[in-house]
């Protein structure tokens, strides 16, 4: 039994460095329509280099073993956004620009709402949910949070245990 929790582990962890270097190099635009994305084995939703999303609504979730909903340089200027973070990732993570839209984004167990990286808000209508000892706008679990930059919008941003609305994870900063 012992074997076969190891070979699950290792083929998790390979999954992910697949999954990370699958997004590299890759650009993902959307400006209208409805998109559904999941993400496979421990990848993203939605994952690249750059993602810019204009209108549209757009429901992206990650693999519950380790994906984030959108990953990558991510942008969100108008649309209606619903993302949800696999096990310990953001629902929305990377640098992160909203500009206006519906956002509304769930970390998974340990992940951010929004966040690993800096946020940037200066319209639109956010929720964001930490994961158990993630940060609503911030870091997961033993994360630090990026800078973090409210400008106007409608933001609301609840932290999971022990964990920062807006701020640090659960033994972050």
């Amino acid at each position: 039994q012992r074997a076969s929790v190891s070979a699950r582990w290792v083929k998790r962890v390979v999954a992910r460095v697949l999954a990370a270097e699958a997004q590299r190099n890759c650009t993902v635009t959307i400006t209208g329509g409805e998109v559904h994305a999941m993400g496979g084995l421990g990848s993203a939703g939605i994952g690249g280099d750059d993602v810019t999303i204009s209108n549209g609504t757009v429901i992206a979730i990650g693999d519950i073993d380790g994906g984030a909903g959108i990953s990558g340089n991510v942008t969100i200027s108008n649309g209606t956004i619903t993302a949800t973070g696999g096990f310990q990732n953001a629902g929305i993570e990377g640098t992160v620009t909203i500009i206006g839209g519906e956002v509304q984004a769930r970390g998974g167990y340990s992940g951010a709402g929004v966040g690993s990286g800096d946020v940037t808000i200066s319209n639109g209508i956010v929720t964001a949910v930490g994961g158990t000892f993630g940060a609503g706008i911030g870091g997961g679990c033993q994360g630090s949070s990026g800078e973090i930059t409210i400008k106007g919008g409608t933001v609301t941003a609840t932290g999971g245990d022990h964990a920062a609305g807006i701020g640090g994870g659960c033994e972050g900063s």
